[in-house]
């Protein structure tokens, strides 16, 4: 029995047993336009304004913040000396203060200073007036020091 072979199509043109020749078209050269180039340069220019838009705008809102709260810690502050100030100027605080600190003695109903003044006679030409007697009552060392330092300028002013 004999085995018959497949019928094959003839084309044309082409050689059997050979390989086909494969014709090779040269590629188009891709052309770079220049408006595109420009138009991806300026959407990136454009992103880069953008992102320094909200880098701008992001450290603002962080400043403000910032400021907010220095506000906030300042007027706590001046709360706490207005509390001082309405404290330390009342008449309490300052005589607890001058008679346990400075050394004051807090006033009886009897005067402290006493001054006497000897009468005053109207005297002849060429004889001066008698000097002013002072007596006081001073409980104190710095007042008694400010009182002679003042008697002394009124001396240096009444004598020239």
């Amino acid at each position: 029995m004999a085995v018959a072979a497949p019928e094959r199509k003839v084309i044309p043109g082409y050689i059997y047993g050979e390989e086909p020749v494969r014709v090779v078209r040269p590629r188009p050269k891709a052309r770079v336009n220049g408006s595109l180039i420009v138009m991806v340069l300026v959407i990136f220019v454009a992103g880069l304004a953008v992102a320094y838009y909200y880098s701008q705008l992001y450290t603002l809102d962080y400043r403000m913040d910032v400021l907010e709260r220095q506000i906030g810690t300042l007027e706590a502050n001046t709360q706490d000396l207005n509390a001082s100030l309405t404290t330390f100027s009342s008449l309490s605080y300052v005589e607890k203060v001058a008679t346990t600190k400075l050394g004051m003695v807090k006033a009886s109903g009897q005067p402290e200073l006493t001054v006497s003044v000897a009468p005053v006679s109207t005297p002849g030409p060429g004889v001066s007036p008698a000097p002013e007697t002072h007596v006081y009552a001073v409980k104190n060392p710095v007042i008694e020091a400010f009182y002679q330092m003042v008697n002394r300028f009124k001396q240096k002013i009444k004598n020239g």
